[in-house]
């Protein structure tokens, strides 16, 4: 195993769309199953608190027209999060090694010239 293979396996990439779709995917339901389980329940003033997602999600509201519009809205938002995440986190790790290899590639020739 080369030092290079060493690097790639412990500076491992996440892939972008599956952490995105990871995001999306529990976001969109957990905004659907709070809105589904406030309307089940029922009572005067439903979902009081969570109608304040109507100011960051366009056609949200705690109906269930609403409710899928917002999941459809939150998914696709956090999908956008996590794909960020996961270039970023990528893109880090990957100067962060490109930067660990230059560092060890130095000592070793500091270490060749000082033996000469």
């Amino acid at each position: 195993m080369t030092p290079d293979d060493v690097i790639e396996a412990a500076f491992a990439k996440l892939d972008p769309v599956a952490l995105g779709a990871a995001f999306g995917i529990v976001s969109a339901l957990t905004l659907f199953l709070a809105s589904g389980t406030l309307l089940l329940k029922g009572g005067p003033e439903v979902g009081r608190t969570l109608r304040l997602l109507e100011h960051y999600l366009i056609g949200f509201g705690v109906t269930w027209t609403g409710a899928l519009i917002g999941s459809a809205e939150a998914g696709i938002g956090a999908f956008a999060l996590g794909y960020i995440i996961a270039w970023g986190r990528n893109w880090l790790l990957a100067a962060y090694a490109h930067l660990a290899k230059r560092r060890a590639e130095s000592r070793a020739q500091r270490d060749l010239l000082d033996k000469i």
